[in-house]
């Protein structure tokens, strides 16, 4: 007998290595086959067979239309159970190319609505309409924050909505490094005891904003230094450092492989995204027991309690992101606190083993057809 087989779409192969090889593996291990759908040439492991098509990250162009009829060819020819999309684009292709496949069922996970609570109306005007069309054709809607999940609940039509908190970070890869460890990488970076070292991932663009740092760094001390790692053109970045006389100050040090490296030698996260569903890059920081200063926006409201496990900075105001910096900068007691708090939160109710039970539990009715929707657990998922 032939195994069930599960297609994963997403406009990019690295967002499957980055966050989805567990449940690769887990699903080949409950039987079933394995197929992904994405732009790049990456191997993954635990996967049967990939498919590569050049995508692009608006949706309206030739070549996301050439994709979307290779992947209706697909998707009639291998006769998937499942399909299961991520990312913008890669859910737009998806449900478009499975709507109508009887034999398919058609998931979505969001890893955050465009649209939201303070969002503009250009956001709700573009995506909101596509996704309430897109939501009938969508038998199982995932969420990664209250937020978005609260907002599906009243607006979308999908078959079935579940909470899942984000892609599970891996705790025993992520966590707080001793005082031997963290002098000793803080000396391969060139940092003293007297620096105090700020430290942000993501890449460089609009929505990251960045250049909130980098003017927030102007109202700081000489001490402080502002690390900024991932990839993306920073040319306006260093132009911005250079202007405000804080050049010497900001490191852009591209993408990095060995993240925990660059925690532990950090004093503390500054994070400074518009919009977020659930940021891995702060999960992962919390984990290793820093503290965090993040400007308002949902995912970050989702992971951190203010003033108990991070601080919310309300607005984009340099000079108020500067304070809460200088606020942990003389209170190291209450930075070491938050930072503690911060990795049980994450143990607790994010990390690896607690989003795989949830992963699964929302899997299993699309699973086994013969389990009623209304019979799976009401916390992590439920009919519409």
């Amino acid at each position: 007998m032939s195994r069930p087989k599960i297609l994963f779409c997403a406009s990019v192969t690295y967002h499957f290595r980055l966050f989805h090889l567990p449940v690769f593996q887990w699903l080949q291990e409950e039987g079933w086959e394995v197929h992904t759908f994405s732009n790049g040439e990456e191997t993954l492991p635990s996967v049967d067979r990939q498919y590569h098509m050049e995508l692009e990250r608006s949706p309206l162009t030739w070549k996301n239309a050439r994709a979307a009829a290779e992947l209706r060819r697909i998707m009639r020819r291998e006769k998937y159970e499942i399909v299961h999309s991520h990312t913008p684009v890669g859910g737009l292709l998806a449900r478009t190319a499975a709507a109508g496949l009887k034999e398919t069922k058609s998931l979505y996970t969001a890893h955050g609505f465009h649209f939201c609570r303070g969002a503009s109306w250009k956001a709700w005007v573009s995506y909101y309409p596509v996704e309430y069309v897109l939501s009938y054709v969508t038998d199982g809607l995932v969420t990664i924050n209250q937020e978005d999940y609260q907002l599906a609940d009243r607006r979308l039509r999908s078959g079935s909505l579940a909470y899942v908190a984000g892609v599970g970070v891996d705790t025993e890869q992520f966590y707080p490094g001793g005082m031997e460890e963290r002098e000793r990488e803080r000396k391969k970076r060139g940092w003293g005891s007297e620096d105090y070292v700020l430290f942000y991932a993501a890449e460089y663009n609009e929505n990251k904003n960045q250049q909130l740092l980098i003017r927030m760094l102007a109202f700081c001390g000489d001490e402080v230094k502002l690390v900024l790692a991932g990839p993306g053109e920073a040319a306006s970045g260093r132009a911005l450092a250079a202007s405000l006389g804080v050049g010497h100050r900001v490191f852009f040090v591209g993408e990095q492989r060995d993240m925990r490296a660059w925690y532990i030698t950090s004093d503390a996260v500054a994070a400074s995204s518009r919009r977020e569903g659930l940021p891995v890059n702060i999960m992962e920081a919390m984990a290793c027991g820093l503290p965090v200063a993040a400007l308002a926006n949902r995912g970050h409201r989702e992971l951190i309690e203010h003033e108990t496990d991070g601080f919310i900075v309300p607005d984009e105001q340099p000079e108020a992101f500067a304070a809460v910096i200088q606020y942990l900068q003389q209170h190291p007691e209450t930075a070491a606190a938050c930072g503690a708090a911060a990795r049980q939160k994450i143990v607790k109710q994010f990390s690896r083993p607690v989003v795989q039970k949830q992963l699964q539990a929302m899997y299993r009715p699309f699973m086994d057809r013969e389990v009623s929707l209304r019979e799976t657990d009401e916390s992590t998922a439920r009919p519409r």
